[in-house]
């Protein structure tokens, strides 16, 4: 057995504030220093009184409370408080409080920890987290506005020096415009990597998964720079080894930004000799390969005490390569993210004078081989003729408004144009039509608005609103579809871009025209019934209906593994009965997804899956109602 004096040193040597007090009263019946001051009472002052005659607790009035439980538990923990110092001084304790005997008495054992500091540090940790959310999401709208300043007039200088190359100049002037195109691009260059720098460093970048072709990835890479190396007499080569896959799944936008970054740098400083692509791969699991690029050059290389500068943001080798290469010091950061992202990584091997050898690795799985037929990316001028459509053009900025209504006309349109959302909706009000290009920052009513309130006024015919932004942010996108708009177009915006866009909706816009179900099918079915014999109409209600969940499961998969073989036959097989069934609206959105997938551009299917979708549970809907009307006829 431990003595009794021993047990009083230590409650007297604990650095913990402990007192005794009586259960049924509250007094305070012994204490130790660490108490006294952590109160600031003296010892005398608090023998004999209650934490009640003293004001000790901010909120004393769960004390009967607590001292109820006590007497039904016999001890509580982690009691937190905030108890008032005989200076007036608050401090933050967290108890345990025991049921003990003294002398034949009950008390209390009360151990308290001050825990202010804690909660103080703890307190800061959250305001300076909460600052620095605040400044990221300051940072975020300082680089989408501008992202905005600066792509607004971007989008009228590349849009109209595409028109004006368009037009008949002579050597000299082809030469000009050609330059102006040439630097405003860079300029949008700059403005890209400085978004992408901050979509990475606040987790914003997303990846897509889609099948590509390596080499090919890789020779689109090389070709940008064919001539600057011929300029230079440069040897500009590449190699990919045998084990490589044909067809690898990931983001071919992203491993082509890589490789056009180490390679434009490869060219840039070497002033002679050669510059060579490599690929290699390696099998790490029966699934995953890990792909290796290697661009090596004959340059001027890089001093050893400062490669530890080159994958670090806004820095470069050297000061004076800023002034004499140009650059933002953002590329290789940016690439090193990208690699880590996709699972590889990246690295450099160099020796001044000598040259180098930038590699990056990304982990992948091997893609079943995509038959790419011949797609026609040249400018379809009839389209408005093929694919008619009432367009309002809702633009503030002049310049934009007439580089919008050129790239119409080129497309075969003409558009209405107005200069904010309130005109918007007066135009809606006066005439019926097809299509929007909705800017989204417009004064007296910006684009967002407008939308809303549209959708409000017409909820079920309204025209498809396609949202026109210089932001690019990825929230952007999700901002504009909660509004209600169908669609998104960056700026600058560019010929394809807007032609694909318009092709898409126009044709969506086309497809809604038809019935649900088509009069004509539906009689032709209801002849092969024998009034005196079963009743096949509901037979091959029955089974259509039964194969429906089906066949859309297998277009949902074609879609989201990116599959164009797969895409091509479901959608023939659900076009094929949806044609028997009368189901026409439904027939033509298939058949517009057969021919994504026998084109191999199932990324751009999302939008017909979507109509899909809705069109699915109205053609249910209409061959249930006109089942139950055909029986009870």
């Amino acid at each position: 057995m431990i003595e009794a004096n021993t047990y009083s040193k230590a409650f007297h040597a604990s650095p913990a504030a402990i007192c005794i007090s009586s259960l049924n009263e509250g007094r305070f019946v012994d204490v130790n220093d660490s108490f006294c001051e952590l109160t600031g009472y003296s010892r005398e002052e608090l023998i004999g009184r209650t934490s009640v005659e003293l004001n000790m607790w901010t909120d004393a009035s769960d004390r009967p409370k607590i001292a109820a439980l006590l007497r039904k538990r016999g001890s509580l923990r982690q009691i937190e408080n905030r108890l008032i110092r005989k200076d007036g001084d608050y401090r933050d304790c967290v108890g345990s409080i025991e049921v003990i005997d003294v002398n034949g008495e009950r008390c209390l054992l009360i151990i308290f920890l001050d825990i202010t500091d804690r909660k103080r540090v703890t307190r800061q940790l959250h305001e300076a987290k909460d600052a620095a959310e605040e400044a990221a999401r300051a940072k975020s709208e300082f680089l989408a506005n501008m992202s905005h300043e600066i792509r607004t007039p971007m989008n009228a200088i590349i849009g109209m020096t595409g028109l004006l190359l368009e037009t008949e100049l002579n050597t000299k002037q082809k030469e000009f415009v050609e330059t102006i195109r040439q630097g405003s691009e860079a300029l949008l260059r700059i403005v890209n990597d400085i978004l992408d720098f901050s979509k990475i460093e606040s987790g914003r970048l997303e990846l897509e998964k889609q099948p590509f072709n390596v080499r090919q990835c890789v020779e689109a890479a090389i070709d940008l720079f064919a001539n600057e190396a011929a300029k230079k007499d440069l040897n500009l080569a590449c190699v990919i080894d045998k084990e490589t896959p044909t067809y690898v799944a990931g983001d071919v936008t992203r491993v082509r930004q890589v490789l056009v970054n180490l390679i434009s740098n490869a060219v840039k400083f070497t002033p002679e000799g050669e510059i060579f692509v490599s690929v290699s791969t390696r099998k790490i699991s029966p699934a995953l390969y890990e792909v290796h690029f290697a661009v090596r050059d004959t340059g001027i290389g890089i001093p050893e005490d400062r490669m530890d500068r080159l994958f670090q943001s806004f820095s470069q080798v050297d000061a004076s390569t800023t002034r004499t290469y140009g650059g933002t010091g953002l590329g290789l950061a940016i690439s090193r993210d990208l690699a880590q992202m996709m699972g590889g990584r990246m690295w450099a091997e160099s020796e001044e004078s000598r040259g180098s050898t930038f590699h990056f690795t990304i982990i992948t799985e091997a893609a079943a081989v995509v038959v790419q037929q011949p797609h026609d990316s040249r400018f379809e001028v009839n389209l408005g003729e093929r694919l008619p459509m009432a367009i309002l053009l809702a633009e503030d900025n002049p310049v934009n408004q007439r580089v919008g209504q050129h790239l119409l006309s080129q497309l075969g349109y003409r558009a209405d144009v107005v200069a904010n959302g309130v005109e918007a909706i007066a135009a809606l009000h006066n005439r019926s039509y097809d299509l929007v290009l909705m800017d989204v920052q417009m004064p007296v009513m910006d684009g967002l608005e407008a939308t809303r309130r549209i959708r409000e006024v017409w909820p079920d015919r309204g025209p498809r609103i396609i949202a026109m932004t210089a932001n690019a942010m990825r929230d952007d996108r999700e901002k504009c579809l909660a509004a209600g708009m169908d669609d998104y177009i960056a700026k600058p915006v560019h010929f394809l871009t807007l032609q694909t866009v318009l092709e898409r909706h126009g044709t969506e816009r086309k497809i809604e025209a038809k019935p649900t179900l088509e009069a004509d099918a539906l009689a032709e079915l209801q002849s092969l019934v024998d009034p005196d014999g079963p009743d096949i109409f509901g037979e091959l209600v029955q089974l259509y209906l039964g194969d429906l969940p089906e066949r859309m499961d297998g277009i949902r998969q074609a879609v989201a593994q990116s599959d164009p073989a797969s895409l091509r036959r479901e959608a023939h097989r659900l076009k094929g009965s949806s044609q028997q069934m009368g189901a026409t609206r439904l027939a033509a959105l298939c058949l517009e997804l057969e021919n994504l997938g026998r084109n191999n551009r199932v990324e751009e299917a999302m939008s017909f899956l979507a109509a899909l979708e809705r069109e699915a549970v109205h053609v249910r809907q209409a061959l249930v109602r006109e089942k139950a009307r055909r029986g009870a006829g």
